[in-house]
């Protein structure tokens, strides 16, 4: 069974297949037609995307993230424009649907990550927007940023000289190789053994 693209005012005919066609023809997905269709009201989609549909994503990022700044803790935070097109995706191009999307979206992202460990709300709301919103990504930059002392620690420990003309070939900088802290060891004797 075949459905129609909505269009205010009623059905688009033959709306799958011309959805498909057309956006086949400027390498746009039949689904981002549709919304095109459902948010703009026109019979040229294409160019409405072309056109009006950043302009658009901006105003559903930014009013995501002024609804973020109204709750009680700030589980949004700046959202990108990758994300407010997922949500206008999501929301069959509704405007007000793509907003509410997005602030839920974001803040089960925000939780997500937050059970995972990281409690720096800002750190972690920073990570999704530069990130995308991609969770996975968005914990890799944080472990990153938590692994960055570790990293520089390792890195500037100086390395254990190699004497080739010495026995023990490595020599510690307390003067004493593997040999010598063996001989220094103290050595365990069995009870009965003279």
């Amino acid at each position: 069974m075949a459905v129609c693209c909505p269009v205010p005012g009623g059905y688009w005919s033959n709306g799958p297949v011309l959805c498909s066609q057309m956006g086949e023809e400027q390498l746009v997905s039949p689904e981002e037609v549709c919304c095109a269709l459902r948010s703009s009201g026109t019979e040229e989609p294409l160019a409405w995307l072309q056109t009006e549909l950043p302009q658009m994503l901006d105003s559903i990022a930014d009013l995501a993230s002024q609804k973020g700044h109204t709750m009680a803790q700030d589980q949004v935070g700046p959202v990108s424009r990758d994300e407010a097109r997922l949500a206008w995706l999501h929301a069959a191009g509704d405007f007000e649907e793509a907003v509410g999307e997005c602030v839920r979206s974001r803040a089960r992202k925000f939780r997500e990550i937050c059970a995972m460990g990281f409690a720096d709300q800002q750190e972690v709301l920073q990570a999704l927007y530069m990130n995308r919103g991609d969770v996975d990504k968005a914990v890799i930059d944080l472990q990153r940023q938590l692994l960055e002392p570790f990293h520089t620690h390792i890195w500037q420990e100086d390395e254990v000289p190699i004497h080739l003309d010495h026995p023990d070939r490595e020599v510690s900088g307390h003067g004493l190789g593997v040999r010598g802290a063996r001989e220094t060891s103290p050595t365990v004797r069995l009870a009965g053994s003279g």
